[in-house]
């Protein structure tokens, strides 16, 4: 109980916290900063593995949240979840850039990568309370120990799926079936428990 009241707290913090900023307050934006960065910074890491580039892009999404921060509803999402939206979106907008001016050079990048990142119902986001850890723990159990692996690996190291196929010793199309079969079979097992999957 004190883990859903501790959540809950701390939802309703966040959304003091983004009322006074879209209202400019600095202090404010600096606690939001500190309360929900290392979230981010995390979440941008797993998708691009550049700690260096996650620096630069987590100073765009709070340039971001700054400006938009009146346009939030809190009705619509947790200040977080909110946050999380505009932090994959940026890595996202980055990692297409990124595979363009490889795709412009010669460079042959790895197109699976989008394919991951882009999964905007991944774990990584099912996982933003202690009740919803707890759930998608269980959930992980549940799974075959090979889809368990494929999916840490892709959604919480940043691993795409050649990178899986090489890591595991498996066929690229195995690898993807694994992940594919795993992700649905969490999404089942967080609804029945209650989670937001």
């Amino acid at each position: 109980m004190s883990g859903s009241q501790d959540t809950s707290s701390r939802t309703e913090v966040l959304a003091r916290l983004m009322r006074r900023t879209a209202d400019r307050d600095w202090q404010a934006f600096s606690m939001l900063y500190s309360m929900t960065s290392s979230q981010l910074f995390g979440l941008m890491l797993s998708m691009t593995n550049y700690a260096h580039v996650c620096e630069d892009l987590l100073q765009e999404v709070y340039i971001t949240a700054w400006k938009k921060a009146g346009d939030y509803d809190p009705k619509k999402a947790a200040v977080s979840t909110w946050l999380c939206t505009i932090a994959r979106n940026r890595t996202l907008d980055w990692l297409r850039s990124e595979s363009t001016k490889a795709a412009k050079t010669g460079f042959v990048q790895d197109s699976h990568t989008l394919d991951l990142a882009s999964g905007l119902d991944g774990p990584d986001q099912w996982a933003e309370s202690d009740s919803s850890q707890t759930a998608l723990q269980a959930c992980l159990e549940n799974l075959t120990s090979d889809q368990r692996h494929a999916i840490l690996l892709a959604y919480f190291e940043g691993h795409s799926h050649a990178e899986l196929a090489r890591r595991l010793n498996s066929a690229l199309g195995t690898v993807k079936s694994w992940v594919r079969r795993g992700l649905a079979s969490l999404k089942v097992c967080l609804q029945s428990s209650g989670g937001e999957a």
